[in-house]
């Protein structure tokens, strides 16, 4: 049997990605909240060390993992094409089978939208997990942060197949509180989406 736990978007949480266990690019933003969020990661890429950016560097655009019995799982960010590419759920199929055109594997696994869902593509499975760090629920207010982590299992026993998406419960307080003593900009404005 070959279980893998599969997470995206972390967004420098460790408080989400203890509760599951397991090169910037600049863009421009389109409104005010993309405004606050593109100061945050900023702030964020300027607490990078050298030798972190070196590190960072040497990660792989995607990553294939054996599942057993010839069952591939192909990993990646945005399509295994471009880390800023966002499949959702109701993708096109023709930009869909744009977006994973050349690559093959049992599961195809992408974050980036922080939307989890499933998807058949061809002969193969599309996973996204949600987002660990940062998932987000659209209220008519605006982005608001839910008390969770989410992820998804990938597992492969006796040559079936099987994903499950997963929320965890997390601490929002300790969120808060590590957001608040941070020093990011928009903290107060950051900290208020998590309550």
């Amino acid at each position: 049997m070959m279980r893998v736990a599969v997470i995206a978007d972390i967004h420098g949480n460790l408080t989400a990605l203890d509760a599951v266990s397991v090169r910037p690019l600049r863009l421009s933003p389109v409104d005010e909240e993309g405004r606050r969020y593109f100061e945050i990661e900023e702030w964020g890429v300027a607490q990078l060390t050298p030798e972190d950016l070196i590190y960072l560097r040497t990660f792989q655009s995607t990553l294939t993992l054996p599942l057993g019995d010839g069952a591939t799982l192909l990993c990646f960010h945005g399509s295994p094409h471009s880390n800023t590419d966002s499949i959702v759920a109701t993708t096109p199929d023709p930009a869909f089978a744009r977006m994973l055109d050349g690559y093959n594997a049992t599961v195809l696994a992408g974050g980036h939208t922080h939307a989890p869902f499933s998807r058949r593509y061809k002969q193969a499975l599309f996973l996204n997990p949600g987002s660990v760090g940062l998932p987000y629920e659209a209220t008519e207010d605006g982005i608001r942060h839910p008390p969770w982590a989410e992820y998804g299992i990938v597992e492969r026993h006796a040559g079936c197949l099987s994903i499950e998406l997963r929320r965890v419960p997390i601490n929002v307080d300790l969120i808060v509180r590590a957001v608040l003593r941070s020093g990011m900009p928009h903290a107060e404005w950051l900290a208020s989406s998590w309550r």
